[in-house]
């Protein structure tokens, strides 16, 4: 599906987050920072791609940690500190939000 949308010069960005996801509920076998390069790897160049909705299906997922480093390369600082909340890492967001200047 990716490979199609790259031939027909369509968005990949629905296609990646969906092989994101699957990825996480299903890899038990890599750790979170594996996960976590394997999938900034594949998101490499597509910059409308919510890396906040990927922790959240990690943080479901009961990876809290592989929620949270994805959420190290999420370039929307709102989105950032509303899943930091979310994830119960209230100094992390408040350091992310006072760092980007978001009260």
């Amino acid at each position: 599906a990716y490979r199609l949308c790259e031939y027909v010069g369509l968005p990949a960005s629905k296609v990646l987050l969906h092989w994101a996801t699957e990825k996480i509920r299903h890899t038990l076998e890599l750790t979170d920072d594996q996960l976590c390069k394997e999938i900034v790897r594949r998101f490499h160049g597509c910059p409308n791609i919510s890396y906040s909705a990927v922790a959240s299906v990690a943080a479901n997922a009961a990876r809290p940690n592989l929620a949270c480093m994805l959420l190290e390369h999420e370039i929307k600082s709102q989105a950032q500190v509303r899943m930091l909340l979310k994830l119960a890492e209230t100094r992390l967001a408040t350091d992310k939000a006072g760092a980007r200047g978001d009260p």
